[in-house]
Parts: C-alpha cells; sequence; structure tokens
C-alpha cells in the first residue's frame, strides 16, 4: 500500500528538515561558500554546483508542471533544457537559485497536502510512470546531485 503522507514527509525531511542521515539540502546548499559555486572540477564534466542546482530545479520544475496535470511539458535526456548552464555572478544569485529551488520543493509539497493513494497509483499525465514514482523520484534525484554538490565543496574547500 502506498502511502501520501510518508512521501510528503520523506520529502520535506530530506529537503529542509532533519533527516537521518545528515544534513538536508538545503543545509548543505547553504553551507556552501559563494566563491565555490561556478568552480569545475577535472573529471567532473565541466559540471559546477551552480550547474547542479540549476539542473535540480529542471527536474523539481517538470514535477511541480506534471502535478499540475500538464502532459505535453518533458525535459529531453541531455538538453539544453536538462542541463541549461547556470553561471552565478554574485553572492545574490546564488541566493536567488536556491531560493528557487526551495519554492518549487515547497509547490510539490503543498499540491501534495490532500492526496490519497488512488492519486500516487495514478499514471502521471503525458509519461509512462505513476505519481508515486516520479515524487519519490524527485527525491531520490536530489540527493543523488546533493551528493555530488557536497563532495565538490569539499574538494573546493580543501583545495583553497
Amino acid at each position: 500500500m502506498l502511502d501520501a503522507k510518508y512521501i510528503k514527509q520523506r520529502l520535506i525531511y530530506t529537503f529542509d528538515g532533519k533527516p537521518w542521515y545528515g544534513d538536508s539540502v538545503i543545509v548543505i546548499l547553504k553551507s556552501i561558500p559563494f566563491q565555490n559555486v561556478n568552480v569545475s572540477i577535472n573529471g567532473l564534466n565541466n559540471k559546477t554546483i551552480a550547474h547542479l542546482v540549476q539542473h535540480m530545479i529542471s527536474w523539481q520544475n517538470f514535477v511541480v508542471l506534471k502535478l499540475k496535470g500538464n502532459s505535453e511539458f518533458n525535459i529531453e535526456l541531455g538538453s539544453e533544457e536538462d542541463w541549461p548552464k547556470k553561471e552565478i555572478s554574485t553572492k545574490e544569485e546564488w541566493v536567488s537559485l536556491i531560493d528557487k529551488l526551495t519554492s518549487q520543493n515547497k509547490e510539490i509539497s503543498n499540491h501534495l497536502m490532500n492526496i490519497d493513494e488512488e492519486y500516487l497509483s495514478a499514471k502521471a499525465p503525458g509519461v509512462e510512470y505513476s505519481n508515486h514514482f516520479m515524487i519519490d523520484g524527485i527525491i531520490h534525484h536530489n540527493l543523488y546531485h546533493l551528493g555530488q554538490i557536497g563532495l565538490m565543496n569539499s574538494i573546493l574547500n580543501q583545495s583553497q
């Protein structure tokens, strides 16, 4: 049986709560020094922390649009829409990027306020998988990239 309350709690705890494994997405992102966000590390396909956060925003936007019923919107893997370039010029732009990610996460969370198991089991609009699979997927997607971001930030902090 799918548990709507449980998946919403996981979304909240991992993003800005107190997950069992350590710091949440937002705690880690807010701890990153601005000078690290545009630096790429050899061997990581020229990705930067800002680039990874923008990628996370793209996929959270995908989920928001699907939850709103948009069956037409899609993101082609490996495309510019999947991996938009992002260069941050100021600390304020970095804060704004984190705020955008936070806003989208809250929009997803708010949408989940009144859902039930039937909704979770239903096929998401325009794709071949369920709402549950998609929502669970965005949680895993954010954590996957958070691991990359944390590793990059550690390497950059050690090299300074």
